[in-house]
């Protein structure tokens, strides 16, 4: 009897575990059809349910993370970056994901990388979406002068065709107009997918960029093209600021600073000294 009791409950466990396994593939299915439905709340909320039952299922701790980040909680989709790549170090989608998170943190550097090891480690297996996505995330900022050197990311040179451009005597700006390519650049930031604040934090960063080596025209006309998509906010209203105090026009500092939600004694003083 003894020998049979125990070979009964090793039987009932093994069909509690058998059981166990059904329902976790049950919720992971589940999970992948929220996702496609663009239903990220479920998609939390089930995958809520298969970590209860510690279950860390790759794919399903991706579409949290996804699903995080589509809902504007970055600190939460980062999180789950993590824990995705502590079960899945090669999961090639997280760390695109990783890549837009970087991005928009503004480690431009680090998205940089991420995007590098993702290319060199994806051939022949990342999708086409996956490619796409890829290519409209790093285009701008390529285009714009984050990859400076033939030596930096050869696998995003080569993803992008960096090497096979032309750079001609088209790229110097004068003082009245942007440099050449700026407006395509600005266009495809705009048409992108990014949330709207993550545009606004792009255009401004590259027009910082474009500030610091005295390029002022392109540096103006993204900071406008930032404007159209929030006429109030006040980090662009303040670099806008800065901008026509370096160029010497007092009347238009005075038209940005005017729009702001309350006095700027730098910007101020700045303008006093001018």
């Amino acid at each position: 009897m003894g020998k049979r009791s125990k070979s009964i409950k090793k039987t009932q466990k093994s069909r509690q575990i058998d059981e166990l396994k059904k329902q976790q593939e049950i919720i992971q299915a589940d999970i992948q059809k929220h996702l496609r439905q663009e239903e990220y709340g479920e998609v939390i909320n089930k995958l809520a349910e298969l970590i209860q039952q510690k279950c860390y299922h790759a794919e399903s701790m991706y579409a949290g993370a996804y699903s995080y980040y589509k809902l504007g909680d970055y600190k939460r989709a980062a999180d789950w970056v993590n824990n995705t790549l502590t079960y899945a170090p090669q999961h090639l989608a997280v760390r695109i994901l990783l890549g837009r998170l970087c991005l928009q943190d503004n480690r431009i550097e680090e998205a940089l990388q991420v995007s590098e090891y993702v290319l060199e480690h994806g051939k022949g297996i990342l999708k086409d979406n996956q490619l796409a996505e890829l290519h409209e995330m790093l285009t701008s900022y390529a285009e714009m002068g984050a990859i400076a050197d033939a030596s930096d990311y050869p696998e995003v040179r080569k993803f992008l065709n960096l090497d096979a451009e032309v750079k001609t005597s088209a790229n110097v700006a004068n003082d009245d107009e942007p440099v050449s390519g700026v407006q395509d650049c600005c266009r495809q930031t705009l048409a992108s997918v990014k949330p709207l604040l993550e545009k606004i934090k792009i255009l401004n960063t590259f027009a910082a960029g474009y500030y610091m080596s005295d390029d002022k025209a392109s540096a103006e006309y993204l900071l406008a093209e930032a404007l159209k998509l929030d006429c109030g906010h006040q980090g662009t209203l303040r670099n806008m600021a800065m901008l026509q105090i370096a160029k010497g026009d007092k009347d238009k500092v005075q038209e940005f600073i005017s729009k702001m939600d309350m006095p700027d004694f730098v910007l101020l003083n700045c303008l006093q000294r001018r």
